[in-house]
């Protein structure tokens, strides 16, 4: 059973159990209708039936089997806000919301600033996500949307089965990358045939042997990581044919501690990437 279907199985008692805990710490930005009810309601009998009766709101259950909890009376970036199961808000992507400025090779740059309050907004569908983009502003020179033709997903199994050795990739303004892919390795769990298209590619740019480029793939998502001598480039999927493209700094990356999971945004599988 795969950690889902464990979310949904204990869905009654574990879900509004998590769904509270986390919104206690999120009641900024909580609507009146699902607030814990004061302090009576946060005491022991907080878990009573009549309580989460009167608290959640009726939860629907996505194409992927979680379950999400509509709420109207809230601001949120997008349209359709709603909460997980963990108390963290969602709303909808707007496909391509910016006009492309350049193109090449089936990529397509846009140039609106992915650093600002405003983009990040449109960048991000969920709460967490924007917060990982703030936070992540403290050591970023440059944040770009980019479309493309969703090569990579179409050849992920030949990447995987090692029948295909190159690759291209964007950078920032126009830039494009040719990749040498030297290793890759597939997650392989017949129990979840879903997923045996998962794995990892590591590569370097074309006649660069100082560069690094390590790429997680897991499900619909991906992400890429950068590594030259004087740059570090990170590469995530914000949804089909759309990029998230961002450019740190490496004097300000190298007074932060260090931590595996910063980039990615907190969506889909930069933290796997650790090679």
């Amino acid at each position: 059973m795969n950690t889902t279907n464990l979310l949904i199985a204990g869905v009654s008692t574990v879900v509004s159990i998590v769904f509270f805990s986390a919104i206690e710490a999120r009641e900024d930005h909580l609507p009146e209708s699902i607030k814990l009810l004061g302090d009576e309601g946060k005491a022991s009998s907080r878990f009573n039936e009549s309580l989460k009766a009167a608290t959640l709101p009726q939860p629907i259950t996505t194409a992927d089997g979680s379950l999400m909890y509509p709420v109207s009376d809230i601001d949120a970036p997008g349209a359709n806000p709603r909460f997980d199961e963990i108390g963290t808000l969602h709303w909808d992507l707007e496909a391509r919301p910016f006009e492309i400025v350049q193109e090449s090779d089936g990529f397509g740059w846009t140039a609106e600033d992915g650093m600002s309050e405003q983009v990040m907004e449109q960048l991000a569908s969920n709460l967490d996500m924007l917060d990982a983009l703030r936070e992540e502003n403290q050591t970023v020179k440059k944040r770009q949307l980019v479309y493309h033709n969703e090569e990579l997903e179409k050849q992920r199994e030949r990447i995987l089965n090692g029948e295909l050795k190159t690759l291209k990739i964007p950078g920032v303004d126009g830039e494009l990358f040719d990749i040498d892919i030297l290793s890759s390795s597939k997650i392989l769990d017949e129990a979840y045939p879903d997923e045996l298209n998962n794995g990892f590619i590591y590569g370097k740019i074309s006649g660069r042997d100082d560069t690094k480029v390590s790429i997680g793939l897991s499900g619909e998502s991906y992400s890429i990581q950068v590594n030259t001598l004087d740059r570090v480039l990170s590469i995530s999927t914000r949804s089909g044919g759309e990029l998230i493209v961002t450019e740190f700094d490496n004097a300000l990356l190298d007074a932060q501690p260090s931590d595996p999971c910063r980039f990615g945004h907190g969506q889909g599988v930069g933290s796997l990437i650790t090679e």
